[in-house]
């Protein structure tokens, strides 16, 4: 048993998911969070636990009076709202939680001061959220189970038996004791990114467009989409994962499981929509020619990619940062890097005439508006590439 530490965090132990994106998410998010709360927290216990384990070989292996227990394994836990949710907790609840950038509960959900990208503006949210003025806590009738600090005495209480995967739900039950969330204790939820539903490059179809082929399917949203706005559309997917494409296959007429180097049709498509792809492949160039050669005579290709000279990614590089996450500006699977000059030659040379070239840009974080005026003045900055965090582009082939 471990001695009578303040506070236990207690981490699922889950088989790894055969997508690269989600494994690594999986990995990232344990070692991040241990790292983050046990340099703040030298006295803290961590626990690895099989969620098919019950609660009471919980309470035989932890003494500690607060147990944090998570069960979803792609959150990032972090000092701040380690610290915060412990002092709530000593007011006398018997449970409470963080606030979320994804979750289900409405008062669970985070109130950002500023949209952050990556790991440095996200720890500059964490400083920004802990001095905001106003309240720091409401009390609630049942918590997101992602993420529940509980006290000891509260799960004393509960049907032993229970197994710990399903233990977070009985915070829902407010009738076993008082619950809150603590509004200024962020917690990154990495969410499901594979199922996004994609309306920024829906938009960009064409509806007259009646056969599609869109690459990189994953879960299948885009064409579920381009479906509700196109019926008469008739669409084919390209996923690499075995698994994905089964899901895709309720939204596309067929879906390969291949490489697109590989695919071969025997009739050209009037739109092939390559969302996020490009910037995952070892020869993004040599694909684009392939694409152009899969296109009717006045096809329509519609792609999105990051940008490579956004200022989160620039600031980060000039501190000798370049840290990788699972999915975001700095994916982890990335292997090509763009900026608005490259891609728009890479286009060029495979024979595409640009029709639509989109910017996204998300207001910098007040750190990030600070460091993208410096880098103007002193004429080292363009200022549309530093704001400039995604691409959106429609070509026709020549």
């Amino acid at each position: 048993m471990h001695k009578d530490d303040s506070l236990t965090i207690c981490w699922p132990q889950l088989p790894a998911p055969g997508i690269e994106e989600e494994a690594y998410c999986y990995r990232f998010c344990r070692e991040y969070s241990q790292k983050k709360c046990l340099q703040s927290e030298p006295a803290l216990v961590w626990m690895d636990y099989s969620p098919a384990q019950e609660l009471d070989w919980l309470l035989q292996n932890c003494s500690a009076q607060k147990i944090l227990l998570i069960t979803n394994p792609k959150i990032l836990m972090n000092a701040s709202a380690l610290q915060r949710l412990s002092r709530l907790l000593d007011r006398g609840y018997a449970a409470c939680g963080p606030v979320f950038n994804l979750t289900g509960l409405q008062k669970q959900q985070a109130d950002l001061p500023a949209v952050y990208l990556n790991l440095s503006t996200y720890e500059e949210i964490l400083q920004l959220m802990a001095h905001e003025p106003g309240l720091d806590s409401v009390r609630v009738d049942r918590l997101d189970p992602a993420c529940v600090l509980f006290a000891r005495s509260y799960l004393q209480g509960l049907d032993q038996k229970i197994r710990l995967k399903e233990m977070a739900l009985q915070a829902a039950d407010s009738s076993a004791g008082s619950m809150a969330v603590e509004l200024k204790s962020l917690v990154h939820n990495f969410g499901d990114y594979f199922s996004a539903q994609r309306d920024d490059l829906i938009r960009l179809a064409p509806l007259e467009c009646r056969r599609v082929l869109d690459v990189g399917c994953a879960a299948g949203e885009y064409g579920k989409g381009l479906k509700e706005k196109i019926p008469e559309a008739e669409v084919i997917g390209i996923e690499l994962d075995a698994d994905m494409a089964g899901l895709a296959a309720a939204h596309y007429r067929h879906v390969l499981v291949q490489q697109v180097q590989e695919v071969e049709f025997a009739e050209p498509f009037d739109l092939i929509n390559c969302g996020d792809v490009l910037e995952h492949l070892q020869d993004p160039w040599t694909v684009l020619d392939k694409l152009y050669s899969l296109l009717a005579r006045q096809g329509i290709l519609v792609i999105s990619l990051p940008n490579a000279g956004h200022w989160t990614i620039v600031r980060d590089l000039l501190q000798g940062r370049f840290e990788y996450v699972p999915w975001g500006l700095l994916c982890i699977t990335h292997v090509r890097w763009f900026t608005e000059e490259s891609i728009r030659k890479a286009l060029e040379d495979a024979g595409f005439e640009i029709e639509v070239f989109d910017r996204q840009q998300i207001e910098p974080t007040p750190q990030g508006k600070e460091f993208i005026q410096k880098m103007i003045e002193q004429g080292y900055g363009d200022e549309t590439s530093l704001l400039s965090n995604e691409f959106l582009i429609r070509a026709r082939r020549k």
